[in-house]
């Protein structure tokens, strides 16, 4: 799996597993693994996390966010590892930096900036959306869009937004395009911050966070796997 991963092991899963007979425990394992990301895919359906309600983002309320979370959601899986070891997380590339969030907003990944180029392109319409969905280059993708600079007293992180004309009409005796209306299509800027989402109920250690998550997971494994054969 790539994106988002962590091995749930330790002394949590040591002291129930160590209780549950040896040819049961993959089977406990894998119905904690099950748990696990139903419970994540609740929590993203909702928009909350075991830490509560999640904080306003544009990632989740602009054209696109519901389809990225979607897509994070449908990639959510588990692998037991032997006796004692469970691998649970999301293979999506976005999964990690939505559930730890960066630096700038309180996460604990650096914050986003451009590495080959002046400024970052963030989708802020349904086709571009699309566009970056299926990796295509902003400016390959809308031939003929151009830059509307940030103006002074805008956010200093801002660089401005690729904007194209669309619509109108062409006039028959001058042949030109008339009552065009701009579409704004990607937000430029230097930097991101993200704030964390959290989906999943562990920490990048492994630890089952927070505790009444585990304690119900070991009640549920108790009642259904310790002492049967």
């Amino acid at each position: 799996m790539i994106g988002l991963t962590a091995k749930i092991s330790g002394d949590q899963v040591a002291m129930t597993i160590g209780r549950v007979a040896p040819e049961k425990r993959h089977e406990a394992l894998d119905a904690i693994g099950m748990f696990l990301t139903t419970t994540a895919r609740d929590n993203i359906s909702a928009r909350t996390g075991p830490d509560g309600a999640w904080p306003h983002s544009f990632f989740t309320d602009l054209p696109g966010g519901p389809k990225a979370w979607a897509r994070i959601a449908d990639s959510l899986q588990h692998e037991v590892v032997g006796d004692d070891g469970l691998i649970v997380g999301a293979a999506d590339v976005a999964a990690g930096v939505r559930q730890l969030g960066t630096v700038g907003k309180g996460g604990e990944l650096p914050d986003i900036v451009p590495v080959k180029k002046k400024a970052l392109t963030i989708p802020i319409s349904p086709a571009a959306s699309l566009a970056s969905a299926r990796g295509d280059d902003a400016r390959k993708a809308f031939p003929g869009a151009f830059v509307l600079k940030s103006q002074h007293g805008a956010s200093p992180m801002s660089v401005g937004v690729l904007v194209r004309y669309v619509g109108g009409r062409t006039n028959k005796k001058t042949g030109v395009k008339e009552n065009q209306k701009l579409e704004a299509l990607y937000l430029l800027v230097k930097r991101v911050s993200i704030a964390p989402h959290r989906f999943l109920p562990f920490d990048r250690d492994g630890n089952i966070k927070p505790d009444s998550v585990w304690d119900g997971i070991v009640e549920t494994i108790t009642d259904a796997y310790v002492g049967t054969a």
